[in-house]
């Protein structure tokens, strides 16, 4: 009979990793629609010991856009065996994750993004980890729709979870 774990909140259960370092550009440039190389996590290097089975890719983002004008985000969630060489394992179609405010101005939000690839059914948010192998990251592609002036900072963050096992309760 296996042990039975008192999770007494989903915390608990669930690793947040940087995904992405910071990543600043300005509409129309050289940065902009241009993908942006993920930090590589090692799976097997969770601090529980256990492999984490799923992550939820969010972006957390502070934007200055001109009025009706958006700020995009896809993603190629990839695996890799070794840490260098990655495959496309789950990927994020292009998404509006923020859009100017009536006369312009800054936003500022975390968006949760959804997976669009067969790795889950479309719409869902998280990617399915259990046939991924050691080493996985996160390429993101951001877009700012208008050209040369809007700007943003952007962050990749993973919350990973479904370990196959679990650290002790704290007592």
């Amino acid at each position: 009979m296996p042990d039975i774990t008192d999770i007494r909140s989903v915390a608990e259960a669930l690793t947040p990793k940087a995904l992405s370092n910071s990543l600043s550009w300005t509409a129309g440039g050289a940065s902009d629609a241009a993908t942006w190389t993920g930090i590589a996590i090692n799976r097997a290097a969770f601090s529980n010991g256990a492999l984490p089975r799923s992550a939820d890719v969010f972006v957390a983002y502070d934007a200055t856009l001109a009025s009706g004008k958006t700020l995009s985000v896809s993603y190629a969630f990839k695996d890799g065996a070794d840490g260098t060489n990655f495959s496309d394992y789950a990927t994020q179609t292009s998404t509006v994750i923020a859009t100017g405010p009536s006369g312009g101005g800054r936003v500022v939000g975390v968006a949760r993004l959804l997976n669009s690839s067969g790795n889950a059914p479309t719409g869902t948010p998280g990617v399915h980890l259990g046939s991924a192998r050691n080493y996985v990251r996160c390429d993101i592609v951001p877009d700012l729709s208008a050209t040369g002036t809007d700007t943003a900072v952007i962050w990749a963050i993973g919350e990973f979870g479904g370990f196959d096992s679990l650290a002790a309760p704290q007592s």
